[in-house]
């Protein structure tokens, strides 16, 4: 996760103004980042990138996260939550849902882990 924020901290740095073509570049770093990621699918463990349709709504995802990339850097151009989270979503295909989960998990991440409340014995 530190790597992904210094990586889109690079990016917001470098890309002030992205182009239709550093956009479609950042999408396919998405997508190729989460693939790495190796996630699987069902019981049998179908890795999650070889199912065309789940395939297919990450690299929307990711296209959606390079536009709103573009609007604001301070949202992960990468994928991010985890993939029970995500699966409910992918096979949608709706990219008003993509964007409302994404500003979720944005949200989600920018809020302290911590309530502050403390332990009790």
């Amino acid at each position: 996760m530190k790597t992904n924020f210094i990586v889109t901290v690079f990016f917001a740095c470098l890309y002030q103004s992205v182009s239709a073509n550093e956009l479609g570049l950042l999408e396919k770093d998405c997508f190729n980042e989460w693939q790495t990621r190796q996630w699987v699918l069902g019981e049998d463990k179908t890795p999650a990138s070889q199912v065309p349709r789940f395939a297919e709504g990450i690299k929307q995802i990711c296209e959606t996260r390079a536009r709103l990339f573009k609007t604001n850097p301070d949202i992960s151009p990468y994928i991010q939550g985890r993939i029970a989270e995500l699966a409910p979503y992918i096979f949608s295909g709706d990219n008003k849902a993509y964007e409302s989960l994404i500003m979720k998990i944005e949200e989600r991440s920018s809020k302290p882990q911590f309530s502050g409340a403390y332990m009790r014995d």
